[in-house]
């Protein structure tokens, strides 16, 4: 990305959200969800669940994409991962009110990031099954015979940054692109990047998010088998705990979040509304074996760190705070502490225990949110339990939405490896108003 010193760096709006989750695929109807307390986790129906510790996750019903796209040859080749992100991408422009037909081709950046790592396993089972010995095993030679005969399309399904192919095969974007893996850090790093490109001049208009499937069965073996999901019965909907004494993991959820982000001067002169804009995007890294992060968490409060002075702010002006809140006394604890060393008691609370953590598309969630947040006055609660621990946050939000008059938000993203990422968000200057596709919350009760 070049960096051009010399020239002011542009502001940059928040215009369009799409979203697809267990609480459905449009923002009005997330939003108000969250707001209400609702909660999208339930037992797991796409599979029998029966061998993992948890059984339970946020799953998106069946849909079907090919509304949301004008070139539909790709759909062959879309896992439901991709799926899921066309949706989000399609809602977030919808929303924006931003034709792509009449864009720039290059001006248009699209950063992304995903987890996305497997086909549709139904297409390599056979050949598995074919090339099994009789006393257990694989035979090599014969899985590679075997897999002569595999649906053709298979190994293009899987590639993890397809999407950015489908996104620009469908609105013909041809700017500045990235993709990035990983958990929610990566999420949140494509909006950061996205943001910056728009500031730097690279491109006027960004496309950025992620998405994951993480309620699939390849998803949920990988994570069980590392001890971070909450183990779960399939009655147990209450499992994911942020900041609770009784804590016990993490409950994930499929999803995907795209954000339209644009430079502010152009948005203002097309008449369009703007959620809020983004000010800085920092990162950092907690030092130590994988899943076992230092206590101190630095790299958390690095990354806040980072985002503040981008955004020319301190933490003392945060108001909120979108946690990732991993539900685990260590993790939590960490992201408390580091809340509390750089922004003292700013209101805070973690959407993802009603949705599922989403794993990429947490990270660009909770962007979302923070600019929902700014633009409503309200922030929705925190689906936890009594006791909280002694480490909570002391103005975490529960028991219903929080009317607020903040300013400033952080989002924030972690990774399971120790990386951290944090967003920082403005409220909208007052001359752009509120959205008008989100509900009125004048007079909610706190």
């Amino acid at each position: 990305m070049s960096m051009r010193r010399n020239a002011p760096m542009r502001r940059v709006a928040v215009t369009g959200i799409g979203m697809a989750g267990a609480l459905g695929r449009e923002v009005p109807q997330v939003w108000g969800s969250l707001l209400a307390g609702g909660s999208g986790i339930g037992p797991i129906s796409a599979y029998d669940p029966s061998a993992l510790l948890t059984q339970v996750a946020g799953e998106v019903p069946e849909f079907d994409v090919r509304p949301a796209l004008s070139k539909r040859r790709a759909v062959k080749l879309m896992n439901r991962a991709s799926q899921l992100a066309m949706s989000a991408l399609s809602g977030a422009l919808r929303d924006a009110a931003l034709d792509p037909a009449a864009l720039d081709p290059s001006g248009v950046g699209v950063y992304m990031a995903s987890e996305n790592q497997i086909s549709d396993a139904t297409h390599v089972l056979p050949a598995t099954l074919k090339a099994r010995r009789p006393g257990g095993g694989i035979d090599p030679e014969a899985l590679g015979k075997a897999a002569m005969e595999m649906y053709p399309l298979f190994f293009l399904e899987g590639l993890p940054a397809a999407a950015l192919f489908f996104a620009s095969e469908q609105y013909g974007f041809a700017g500045p692109n990235a993709f990035y893996s990983g958990s929610a850090d990566a999420g949140a790093s494509a909006v950061g990047n996205a943001f910056r490109a728009v500031a730097q001049g690279d491109c006027s208009v960004a496309v950025a998010g992620a998405f994951d499937d993480a309620a699939s069965w390849w998803s949920m073996i990988k994570m069980d088998v590392l001890g971070v999901l909450a183990p779960a019965q399939v009655d147990d909907d209450e499992a994911y705990r942020p900041f609770s004494a009784d804590g016990r993991g993490t409950v994930l959820g499929d999803g995907a979040c795209m954000l339209v982000l644009e430079d502010l001067e152009s948005a203002r002169a097309r008449g369009a509304r703007i959620y809020a804009e983004v000010t800085g995007f920092g990162a950092g890294w907690d030092r130590g074996a994988p899943l076992e992060f230092w206590r101190q968490g630095p790299g958390l409060a690095t990354a806040m760190r980072q985002a503040l002075r981008e955004a020319g702010l301190t933490g003392a002006e945060v108001g909120l705070v979108l946690a990732d809140g991993s539900a685990d006394a260590v993790g939590d604890a960490i992201e408390a502490s580091a809340i509390a060393e750089v922004c003292g008691e700013p209101l805070v609370t973690c959407a993802h225990a009603a949705l599922g953590h989403q794993l990429s598309a947490a990270g660009t969630l909770n962007v979302a949110l923070a600019a929902l947040a700014l633009s409503t006055g309200a922030l929705p609660p925190t689906l936890t339990t009594e006791p909280l621990a002694d480490y909570a946050p002391p103005r975490l939000v529960r028991g219903g939405p929080a009317m607020h008059e903040a300013r400033v938000a952080l989002a924030l993203a972690r990774g399971l490896e120790g990386q951290s990422v944090a967003v920082a968000l403005a409220a909208a200057p007052q001359e752009a108003g509120r959205p008008a596709s989100v509900p009125d919350l004048e007079g909610a009760s706190s």
